[in-house]
């Protein structure tokens, strides 16, 4: 806070002279210090430090000058001797935390006047940085970092030289040598400022740190820190990110925080925000300011000069002129010469790399790959404005060397560039000239575009007259010419004249300028609120390529548009085309409805019923919009839900078809739609009994329960009939029922009987009811445990991360988890303590995971009971459902029928569990295991983030979330009833084998057997036959998984039709290792002899050890049906199950 007297400013200097005799008196002091750690010229530093930071706030700024000034004499005269020991890296570690704020306009007078006293070390300064650029940009690295040397030497250690050299570091010696330099600084403070910094801009010089992704992650990691305050936070954004904030409170935050610092760290940074406030374009009594503290400071910068020129016009310095013979040969036309000098260039200036840049993206053919590199600069700049496959990569690349090397001008210069080449939104300013407050030469390029017409053409070069169109507007036709016109009168508010600028644009423009040109007709159309042409351009420049529409701003032009304004647009494929693209970025639920209302709308204005109609040529409509429309748009996800097929067999056709013609006009990529062709063929011919097998998991055997029925309830059910004949309330008609279940459809109270009639019909139907879920041989819980508990759900879920050996298993039900020798052994370069930590976070990871498999599987997929309280079925039987069957009973059902239409009434009842089951495997697991995901990648990443695996690992990882995360989604589809056993198609044995294959296969993922099918008989066979082939293969592959002890034992299936006697053979035989016998001999007999004994019952309805038992329950139930199993004389075990089918006399069958 800033003294409000001159009395009390007076006071306040004669205390802080007084306050810094204190500090020269006790470092001066021979006092004996017991046990002091700190050296007393580090005391010294961080108090004086302290002392101006207290009182810039003390003092008034008339006062600032006299009394810095008395500082440096006292300095001077009595602290020589402590000027020859230069700052250390001790001194960057802490943070004056009580330092008071001030206004930003005192923390730059107060500055201002620091520099003042320090111009001769400032001048010494920028001379020697000027040869580290030049040495770093010639890719001479080794003498960039003696350049770096000498400047710590001289002027002392700063965050500044210590970043600067982590980049030179890594350019020098690669990824080892930066690291080693990097632990040598972090071993002097295991924390505080600069062993945070360092170790993320380490971390951000590496080949394999994605700079979105960094910029992300260390955001994240500034937010949770703790032990940083807000304006600490701040500073830590602006020197790990280069981000600054909106507020001059923020700006005058990173002052102060940098005042900890030596005076080259608090020198760069007040240059930086400096140049941040041009960017905002201050107001005159704001660029005064600064134009008065510029010409206070007595410092030889080009940086300042070229600030002062922009914000007064009258100031003049004497710079040297751009060389302009690159951009010359540009603007004429010259493009071979422009090349040819592009290939040699070396410079200071980075507009020279920027039009040499421009030069080698004119080339037909492109370089092969190059690394980011400074000597690399123009061919990255080119191949970013090519939109190539590498575009997005170089952008990328460049972007984060410029910002490593942001130490030095010409890479803040290219950094400027950079992002105004990528917008973030439409309507980003256009600014070149804040490239050039980097550069040490003076250009039209500079000039700002308010200047007006003071232009002599005939003195002109080619690049002025085209600069000049900026400002003072002609008639030139030349293209480049016209874009820079559109920009200029973009930047005076002359949108209708910028459009007409840029009215021809098209393909015929050279690729570099279209592509300019593209961003500035979009700016054109976005301030004029044209949101049709604004989704239209979208559309047509993002689905050229995928680096097109990674350089738009698609995401902030398009994401507060309705559904009205895309549904306006005349272009027919705009629409879904621009929408994908939006969907494609930010995965909103609302842009995917708008996405398959706009694909409809779009096939319904083309006059086709379907995709696969339209046709090449005969519309007028972009090649490469019905490309990407093709391609991206009609596939069966979006088609899916756009309701214009009846099935996924008709999705999948129609895919097909697509294909069909994406492969005949779009042949670069022909192998990609022929491999898809291929693949949709084969889920075509797989996918019905895939479905069945998959959704006949929720099932009830119907004609089991009509069998019990009929012993049990028969009796019952008359009697029901008996004494509703007297029912003194009347009957009910079919139309009463429904208008009651619609008038209390909210209504789900259970329901309490009120007469004896319906006493019996609840004893009936709650009956009914219980061996409906719970029949050891045909309920529910049956079917839930052989096909969702039996580890078909474990495995499934567990099978990406098992193929991709990221989980282990128990070495025993109680122990511990196996070591992941797989992974361990990848990171070779963590040390044992980091092997130690990341076997420990992957145990981890297995352990948790497993859990929450197994709360599942064993609490939560159940019925409600006293045993499972937490079971998440239960049939609730309310006044509705009692009042819908007695209505049927009306219609004079006999006892069978009335069983057929009550089953629909059971699954009803059932309906609230499963859909309650359905959300919390789609919402409660995935979160839950989203996040163990989420846990076990950032504890890996902090343990072992430099080793060459931890990209791979975290890829690898990542695709394993998304796999579980679909499978997940797979599951909660289990829970879906349908009637799968009355379908009526008709399988041949072989497709049957095949597909009861293939789905216990998926179930098995990680499990790799060597299987041969064989399938002996010559008939077709109903669906539900599908199911039953499924679980004996299941059981048999999962029994030689568990049991076998090898990964890829050999396994034969055979299924063989048996004509005599209408029974069809399941044989599966697989390998097992020799010390795996006697075990599962013994494990065998138990079960072999519960099945003679007939008391396998108990066992059906429990996991593990249980999946012959399951089978045995089916089979037995017929007197042809067998099962049988044991090791043959060759060693290998062979499972043999029998069942009888039953055929109809017109070739169909039931099974039995």
């Amino acid at each position: 806070m800033m003294l409000s007297t001159k009395t009390d400013s007076t006071q306040a200097f004669i205390q802080f002279q007084n306050r810094f005799r204190g500090l020269i008196s006790q470092f001066r002091s021979r006092r004996f210090v017991e046990n002091q750690r700190v050296l007393p010229h580090r005391v010294f530093r961080s108090s004086f430090q302290d002392l101006l930071l207290d009182a810039r706030a003390a003092i008034s700024p008339s006062e600032y000058r006299p009394y810095l000034e008395w500082l440096a004499e006292q300095t001077q005269a009595q602290l020589g001797d402590l000027t020859s020991i230069p700052t250390g890296y001790d001194d960057l570690t802490g943070i004056y935390s009580k330092a008071p704020a001030i206004s930003l306009e005192y923390e730059l007078l107060w500055l201002t006047e620091r520099f003042r006293t320090e111009a001769q070390k400032l001048n010494l300064f920028n001379k020697a940085v000027a040869l580290v650029q030049q040495a770093a940009f010639a890719g001479e690295y080794g003498s960039a970092i003696d350049g770096i040397d000498a400047i710590q030497e001289a002027l002392g250690v700063s965050l500044w030289s210590v970043q600067l050299r982590l980049a030179l570091e890594h350019l020098a010696g690669g990824l080892e040598r930066q690291k080693r330099y990097s632990a040598q600084l972090r071993n002097i403070h295991r924390a505080g400022l600069l062993n945070f910094t360092v170790y993320h801009t380490s971390v951000r010089n590496e080949d394999r740190t994605t700079l979105s992704k960094f910029l992300d992650d260390i955001d994240q990691r500034i937010t949770g820190l703790t032990q940083h305050s807000e304006p600490t936070k701040t500073y830590d954004r602006y020197r790990l990110k280069n981000e600054f904030p909106n507020t001059d409170e923020g700006l005058a935050e990173i002052l102060r925080v940098e005042q900890s610092h030596g005076i080259t760290d608090i020198y760069e940074t007040f240059v930086a925000v400096l140049q941040e406030l041009v960017r905002r374009q201050p107001d005159p009594e704001r660029a005064k300011l600064i134009v008065d503290c510029v010409a206070s400071i007595d410092v030889d910068d080009f940086r300042l000069w070229k600030i002062t020129e922009i914000l007064d016009s009258t100031r003049q310095f004497a710079l040297p002129v751009r060389i302009t013979e690159i951009s010359d040969a540009l603007f004429e036309g010259r493009l071979y010469r422009a090349m040819r000098l592009a290939c040699r260039i070396t410079s200071d200036d980075p507009w020279e790399y920027i039009y040499a840049g421009l030069a080698l993206a004119s080339a037909s053919r492109e370089r092969d790959p190059v690394s980011a590199r400074p000597t690399e600069v123009a061919e990255l700049i080119a191949r970013v404005q090519r939109r190539s496959n590498g575009s997005e990569d170089a952008w990328a690349q460049l972007t984060k060397l410029a910002l490593n090397l942001r130490g030095l001008p010409l890479a803040a210069g290219l950094f400027e560039c950079l992002m105004q080449l990528r917008r973030i939104r439409p309507d980003q300013p256009w600014q070149p000239w804040l490239v050039g407050l980097n550069s040490p030469y003076r250009g039209i390029e500079d000039r700002l575009w308010g200047y007006g017409c003071s232009r002599d053409d005939s003195a002109c070069s080619p690049t002025d007259k085209a600069w000049y169109e900026a400002s003072c507007p002609g008639a030139d036709t030349a293209k480049s010419c016209r874009l820079i016109r559109a920009i200029g009168h973009i930047d005076r508010g002359e949108y209708g004249l910028a459009g007409d600028a840029l009215a021809d644009l098209s393909d015929t423009w050279p690729q570099s300028l279209r592509n300019l040109g593209a961003l500035v007709q979009l700016h054109v159309f976005w301030a004029q609120g044209m949101r049709q042409e604004v989704i239209s351009l979208i559309a047509s420049e993002g689905t050229r390529s995928p680096m097109h529409a990674r350089f738009l701003p698609v995401v902030s032009a398009l994401k507060n548009y309705l559904w009205k304004d895309f549904k306006a647009v005349d272009r027919s494929l705009a629409a879904p085309n621009a929408l994908h693209l939006l969907w494609s970025e930010q995965e909103t639920s609302e842009t995917a409805s708008m996405m398959r209302f706009a694909t409809g709308h779009a096939l319904r204005r083309l006059g086709v019923a379907r995709p696969s109609d339209l046709q090449f040529g005969l519309l007028s409509i972009d090649r490469h919009e019905l490309i990407y429309f093709f391609r991206k748009v009609c596939v069966p996800g979006i088609l899916d839900l756009s309701r214009l097929f009846s099935g996924t067999r008709a999705i999948l056709e129609e895919r097909q078809a697509i294909c069909g013609l994406l492969s005949r006009f779009d042949g670069k990529n022909l192998e990609v739609y022929q491999s898809e062709i291929i693949l949709i063929a084969n889920d075509l011919e797989m996918d019905d009994g895939r479905w069945i097998v998959d959704s006949t998991r929720i099932h009830v055997d119907s004609d089991g329960l009509m069998r019990w029925a009929l012993r049990e309830l028969a009796e019952d059910y008359g009697r029901y009939r008996d004494l509703v004949d007297i029912d003194v309330l009347g009957p009910q008609s079919f139309d009463d029922v429904l208008q009651e279940i619609e008038r209390n459809s909210a209504n789900k109270a259970a329901f309490v009987p009120d007469n004896e009639a319906d006493a019996v019909l609840v004893s009936i139907l709650r009956r009914l009811g219980e061996e409906f879920l719970t029949n050891a041989a045909f309920g529910l819980d049956f079917y839930l445990s052989k096909r969702v508990r039996h580890q078909s759900f474990i495995g499934l879920i567990r099978g990406p991360l098992e193929f991709a050996d990221l989980i282990t298993t128990r070495e025993s039900e109680a122990g511990e988890y196996h070591r992941n020798n797989v992974w361990l052994n990848r990171f070779d370069h963590a040390d044992e303590r980091a092997q130690r930590e990341i076997d420990s976070a992957l145990r981890n990871f297995a352990i948790k995971f497993d859990e929450i498999l197994m709360q599942a599987k064993d609490a939560y997929f159940h019925l409600r009971s006293i045993e499972k309280p937490q079971g998440m079925i239960l049939l609730t039987l309310n006044r509705n459902m009692i009042s819908l069957a007695r209505a049927l009973i009306r219609l004079d059902l006999n006892f069978s029928e009335f069983i057929r239409v009550v089953l629909p009434i059971l699954w009803t009842g059932i309906e609230s569990s499963l859909s309650q089951i359905r959300t919390f495997i789609t919402d409660d697991m995935k979160s839950r295991i989203i996040n163990e995901f989420d846990i076990v990648r950032a504890r890996i990443r902090e343990l072992a983030e430099q080793d060459g695996a931890w990209l791979e690992f975290d890829a690898t990882m990542g695709g394993a979330s998304s796999e579980v995360q679909i499978k997940l989604d797979e599951v909660a589809q289990w829970f879906v009833h349908a009637d799968t056993l009355r379908q009526h198609r008709l399988f041949s044995l072989e497709q049957i084998l095949k597909i009861g294959v293939d789905t216990a296969l998926k179930s098995q993922r990680g499990f790799s057997p060597q299987i041969s099918q064989n399938a002996q008989g010559d008939l077709e066979l109903p669906a539900s036959n599908l199911v039953f082939v499924h679980d004996v293969v299941f059981v048999g592959l999962g029994n030689a998984r568990k049991h076998s002890g090898m990964k890829s034992p050999k396994v034969d299936v055979t299924a063989q039709w048996n004509e005599a006697d209408s029974t069809l053979s399941l044989v599966v035989v697989s390998d097992c290792r020799p010390s795996f016998r006697a075990d599962k001999e013994r494990q065998a007999n138990v079960i072999r002899k519960m099945i003679e004994e007939g008391s396998h019952d108990r066992r059906t309805r429990t996991e593990g050890g249980s999946g012959f038992a399951k089978l045995a329950a089916v089979v037995t139930q017929s007197d042809r049906g067998s099962i049988k199993f044991a090791f043959t004389a060759e060693g290998r075990f062979r499972l043999d199950v029998t069942y009888e089918v039953r055929l109809s006399s017109g070739g169909a069958s039931d099974d039995n």
